[in-house]
């Protein structure tokens, strides 16, 4: 059985999901191009409307992912108590990073590693959608098996994010050094500190 909070809490999603619909098709389609595509990645970090539909996606998969970790079992804490912890953490990486980008000598290039690591949460909370339905398709299935490939995918996901965040955004503008410390501050603390409050 769901929690009582999100049956409303999906409701009210999918409503609000409808008037940002092009937003959330722009920002999907957009960030798996640059995955594949150097030149559409350039292409696609310079328009203003990309920036504004991966900044709205990304607050709809929290949301999203929030819920996620509820219903698979993944985070045996309650929808707000989940919802908290992702707000929180998203909230300290935008702090660290406005910190990041006010001290930096290239302040898009900073902007540009948040809006990169956006995208592939966007993508890795879509790729893991189905994972939510195993409750439910296979009843018999263990939280521990949900855990494992949800953690899975947002490995993969971290993985991919900070290879080609050092490769294409940062060791070109930084030392080797302080592109491995701009990383571990911005992501890898944060993520730890959400993965111990979550689990």
């Amino acid at each position: 059985m769901c929690p009582p909070e999100i049956p409303w809490i999906v409701v009210a999603l999918v409503a609000l999901c409808f008037p940002f619909l092009t937003n959330l098709l722009d920002a999907v389609g957009g960030s798996f191009s640059m995955l594949f595509s150097e030149a559409r990645r350039r292409e696609l970090v310079c328009r203003i409307n990309f920036k504004q539909s991966v900044d709205v996606t990304y607050i709809f998969a929290l949301l999203a992912y929030t819920l996620l970790l509820v219903v698979s079992g993944a985070s045996h804490h309650g929808t707000w108590y989940t919802l908290g912890v992702l707000a929180g953490w998203a909230i300290l990486r935008e702090v660290i990073l406005f910190v990041v980008k006010k001290r930096s000598v290239n302040p898009t290039v900073a902007a540009d590693t948040g809006r990169f690591f956006r995208s592939i949460f966007i993508l890795c909370t879509l790729l893991s959608g189905p994972v939510a339905v195993l409750p439910f398709a296979a009843p018999g299935t263990v939280p521990v098996v949900t855990t494992a490939i949800l953690g899975g995918f947002a490995g993969i996901a971290l993985l991919t994010y900070l290879i080609k965040s050092y490769k294409v955004f940062l060791t070109p503008k930084f030392s080797h050094i302080s592109s491995l410390l701009y990383l571990c501050g911005l992501d890898l603390l944060p993520i730890a500190g959400a993965v111990y409050l979550l689990v």
